[in-house]
C-alpha cells in the first residue's frame, strides 16, 4: 500500500463520507475534493501525532518540571546524533508510513512555539504559548510552499520555481506560519534574507515579533541557537564579528529578517536580495503590483528565481488597496506566480488563481449529530477538517446575522468566507448585497460569458411598418462592457441585445425601459461630459410563457450629439414595441425636446405619481413626462430594487433558488450595483432605478411560479451557455 492505514489513508470520494442527509444543505465547495487543483492526494490522517515527536518528547519533559528536547548529555555522541537527525529533518523532511511532510513543516510543528486554545486545570480555556497542533490544512500548505520553492524535490525543471499568493479567511495562523518561516530560513540558511514588508508597520511588526520569540525559544531550549550580530526593532542578523589583521570581519550564518513600510513608498522593496519576500496583509497594500514589480528583481537572477514572494491577505482586511491584490490573485500566471485552477467558487470557473483557504478549513469548536446519533466534529484530533460541519455552522452563524445591519453581515462575509469572491469584498456603504453579486460577475467572467449572453450592434430604421427597427449585429460595435468607465476609452458603445422580442405581434406593454441621459458640468463656459448615458429594456409580466422580470437589452455610452443617444432610446421603444420610457426628467429636458420634434412624446412615460406619492408627500414638483432622482427617490428605488433583487424565481436542478438578480445578464450593472453608493456616479444602476420607478408605479399582479415549470433554470441555462 502507499501509505500505512495506520497513518493516513486517501479519500477517494469525499461526498460518500458525508452523511446523506446534508448533501442537499451545503454547498459543492463541502462535497468535493478541496486540494484536487493541487495535484496531492487527499488524506485521511488517522495517527497525526507521529509527525511531532520532538514536541512530545519536550511537553513530557516539560510537564515534569524540565523542560528540554533529549535527556542525552551535552556533548556526548547520543546527543550529538539527536541534533543532527533533528537539523536533517528541519532540512530535508520527515517520512512516517509513506507520508512525508516538509522539513519547514517538522520545524514549524515541533520547535516554534505559537499562541494556541489550552485548558486549565478547571476546564475553562485560555491561550498560551505551546506548539502547534497538526492540521491537513497546514499539511498542503507546507507542501504547495515547498514545491514552489524548490521544485527539483517534486521532479520538476527548477525554472518552475515560483512565488505564491494567497488568500484566505481570518485566524488561521499564517502570520504564524510566515514567522516560522522566516525563523526556519534564518537558522538553517546561509546569508539567506527574508523581508516582512507591510503597508502598515505594526502588521509587520507582529510577524517579526513572532519571528523573534521563536528564535528566542531555540536559542534556549535547542541546538539550533544563533548569536546576533544585529538586533533590532526592526531587524535581526545572525553571526558575530571577529578583529583580523586590526579589520572587524563578520563571521557566522549572517542569515537576516527585517521588516520594511511600504506605506507611500512601493519603491523600498527595491535592492533587497532575498530569499523571501513576504508581503503581509496584501489587501492594505496601496501599489501592491508596483510594490511587487520593484521587489521582483531583488528575487531573480534574470529569468532564474533565486528567492520567492509570498504574498497573502485575509479576508475582512481588504479596503481600498483590494484591486490591485483581487487582480494579481485571479491572474497568477501574470505575474510569474503559482496557479492552481480554480475550484474554490460556487461556480465552475476556468483559469488558474492563486491558493486559497476558507473559513471550512479550520473551524474548530462545531459538531454535528446525524440521523443516527452519531457525533461529527468540524476539526477531528489528527487535525482532519470536515468541512461540511464547517459550513453548516458558518451558515447557522450567516442566518443569525442577517436581521441585523448590512455592513456587520458584509464583514461576516468577509472574515469567514468561502470563496475569494466573499474575500475580497468591500463592502463600506453598500446597500446592495454585495456577495451574492460578486458571484454572479464571477459567474458572467468566466470564460468571458457575459460576451456570449448577448449580440452587440445597432438598430437601423426599416420601411416594415410591422418592424419599424431592426437589429443589424456589429462586429465592430465594441460595447462599453465594465465600471468604471476608463477615461480615453472608446465612448459610443453600442446597443446589447440578450433577448430579441417576439416575432409574432408583441403584447402592449410587455417592455419597459429605464433611461439615465448623459450628465454635463459647464467648466469655463463650455459643456463638459461628466457621465455616460445608460437605456435598460426590462420584460415585464404579461404571459407567463414570455417570461418576465428580465434584462433584455441595454446601451451604455455617449455621443457628443446628444440627440445620437435619444435616438437609440427610440430606436430601442419601436424595436420593443413602442415600449414605454421612464427617463430621469432633471437632467434630460433635451429627452422631452427631442421626443416632441419626433412627433413621439406618447412614447415617453407619464410622471410616476403614485410612485411617488410613496415618498414625497404633497409634492409640488409638476412635469408630465419622467421622473426625478434625489436622494429621498434614491432611498426608496434602492429598497425597491433591493425587494426587486431578491424575489424568488424558482429553484435549479440541485434544488438552489434562483433570484431575479440571478439572471441580470449586464456585467457592467452588476459592477455598478457592487460598487454603488448614493453620492457616486452610477449610470447604469440609475437607469435601473427608473425601471424600479416603473414597477412601483403599476404594480402588477404578483406572478406565481409553477416549480415544475423550470422557467427559471431555463433562464439561468441560457445566460451560462
Amino acid at each position: 500500500m502507499k501509505y500505512d492505514p495506520t497513518i493516513a489513508t486517501i479519500i477517494e470520494d469525499e461526498k460518500a463520507r458525508i452523511p446523506e442527509e446534508v448533501h442537499n444543505k451545503v454547498t459543492r465547495l463541502s462535497l468535493i475534493n478541496p486540494v484536487e487543483n493541487l495535484g496531492f492526494d487527499y488524506l485521511f490522517f488517522k495517527d497525526a501525532s507521529v509527525f511531532r515527536p520532538a514536541a512530545t518528547e519536550f511537553e513530557k519533559n516539560e510537564a515534569k518540571g524540565m523542560p528540554m528536547y533529549t535527556t542525552a548529555i551535552e556533548g556526548t555522541s547520543q546527543y550529538l546524533n539527536y541534533w543532527n537527525k533533528q537539523k536533517d529533518r528541519c532540512i530535508n523532511g520527515y517520512e512516517v508510513g509513506g507520508v512525508r511532510i516538509t522539513g519547514e513543516h517538522y520545524f514549524y510543528l515541533n520547535f516554534c512555539r505559537i499562541e494556541k486554545r489550552v485548558k486549565r486545570a478547571d476546564g475553562t480555556e485560555t491561550k498560551r504559548l505551546g506548539f502547534p497542533d497538526f492540521l491537513a490544512m497546514d499539511y498542503y500548505w507546507f507542501l504547495t510552499l515547498e514545491r514552489a520553492e524548490n521544485p527539483a524535490k517534486y521532479g520538476l525543471d527548477p525554472m518552475e520555481k515560483k512565488g505564491v499568493i494567497m488568500a484566505k479567511a481570518r485566524r488561521k495562523g499564517w502570520s504564524f506560519k510566515n514567522a516560522a518561516g522566516a525563523a526556519w530560513i534564518y537558522t538553517f540558511f546561509k546569508k539567506s534574507r527574508v523581508v516582512i514588508a507591510s503597508e502598515l508597520e505594526d502588521k509587520a511588526k507582529n510577524t517579526f515579533k513572532m519571528f523573534k520569540t521563536m528564535c528566542n525559544f531555540l536559542n534556549e531550549f535547542t541546538e539550533f541557537r544563533t548569536p546576533r550580530l544585529k538586533d533590532t526593532a526592526t531587524e535581526v542578523k545572525s553571526g558575530w564579528s571577529e578583529k583580523i589583521d586590526g579589520q572587524n570581519i563578520e563571521k557566522g550564518y549572517l542569515s537576516e529578517v527585517m521588516i520594511i513600510t511600504l506605506k507611500d513608498n512601493p519603491d523600498k522593496s527595491a535592492g533587497l536580495s532575498c530569499t523571501r519576500f513576504i508581503f503581509e496583509e496584501a489587501g492594505l497594500i496601496n501599489n501592491l503590483k508596483k510594490a511587487y514589480r520593484f521587489a521582483e528583481p531583488t528575487l531573480r537572477d534574470g529569468k532564474i528565481w533565486i528567492g520567492i514572494p509570498i504574498i497573502f491577505g485575509t479576508g475582512g482586511d481588504m479596503e481600498g488597496s483590494t484591486q490591485d491584490f483581487s487582480e494579481m490573485f485571479l491572474e497568477p500566471d501574470k505575474y510569474g506566480l503559482a496557479g492552481f485552477p480554480n475550484q474554490y467558487e460556487l461556480h465552475q470557473m476556468e483559469g488558474n488563481c492563486g491558493y486559497f483557504v476558507d473559513d471550512m478549513w479550520y473551524r474548530p469548536g462545531c459538531s454535528y449529530v446525524d440521523k443516527d446519533g452519531k457525533l461529527h466534529t468540524s476539526i477531528d484530533e489528527n487535525g482532519n477538517a470536515n468541512r461540511w460541519v464547517a459550513e453548516l455552522d458558518l451558515d447557522e452563524e450567516r442566518a443569525k446575522s442577517v436581521g441585523g445591519s448590512k455592513a456587520d453581515y458584509d464583514v461576516l462575509i468577509t472574515q469567514k468566507c468561502k470563496t475569494p469572491s466573499e474575500a475580497f469584498l468591500r463592502p463600506q456603504g453598500n446597500v446592495f448585497p454585495v456577495a451574492e453579486l460578486k458571484a454572479i460577475h464571477l459567474r458572467l467572467m468566466n470564460n468571458n460569458l457575459y460576451k456570449k449572453v448577448g449580440t452587440a450592434g445597432e438598430l437601423e430604421f426599416s420601411s416594415d411598418p410591422q418592424r419599424p427597427v431592426r437589429f443589424k449585429p456589429m462586429g465592430n460595435k465594441i460595447p462599453v462592457w465594465h465600471y468604471p468607465f476608463k477615461q480615453g476609452s472608446p465612448s459610443e458603445g453600442a446597443v446589447i441585445i440578450y433577448e430579441a422580442p417576439p416575432q409574432e405581434d408583441i403584447p402592449q406593454a410587455l417592455y419597459k425601459i429605464g433611461y439615465d441621459p448623459v450628465k454635463f458640468d459647464i467648466v469655463n463656459g463650455k459643456s463638459v461630459f461628466k457621465s455616460l448615458a445608460s437605456i435598460i429594456v426590462y420584460k415585464s409580466f404579461q404571459r407567463f410563457e414570455y417570461g418576465y422580470d428580465e434584462i433584455v437589452a441595454e446601451y451604455t455610452g455617449r455621443y457628443e450629439d446628444t440627440d445620437k443617444i435619444n435616438e437609440i432610446a427610440l430606436k430601442l421603444s419601436m424595436y420593443y414595441g413602442n415600449a414605454k420610457i421612464m427617463h430621469e426628467n432633471e437632467i434630460g429636458k433635451d429627452v422631452m425636446s427631442y421626443f416632441k420634434r419626433k412627433g413621439k412624446v406618447h412614447l415617453l412615460e407619464h410622471q410616476p405619481d403614485a410612485a411617488m406619492g410613496k415618498v414625497i408627500r404633497n409634492s409640488k414638483v409638476v412635469r408630465p413626462y419622467g421622473s426625478p432622482m434625489n436622494d429621498r427617490m434614491k432611498a426608496a428605488c434602492e429598497k425597491w430594487a433591493l425587494n426587486w433583487m431578491w424575489t424568488e424565481r424558482g429553484t435549479n436542478e440541485e434544488g438552489k433558488i434562483i433570484y431575479n438578480m440571478d439572471l441580470i445578464p449586464s456585467i457592467g450593472l452588476v459592477e455598478e450595483l457592487m460598487a454603488y453608493n448614493r453620492d457616486g456616479n452610477f449610470d447604469r444602476v440609475m437607469a435601473f432605478f427608473q425601471l424600479m420607478l416603473v414597477i412601483e408605479e403599476y404594480k402588477e399582479e404578483e406572478v406565481k411560479l409553477d416549480n415544475s415549470s423550470h422557467v427559471a433554470t431555463q433562464l439561468l441555462d441560457r445566460y451560462e451557455r
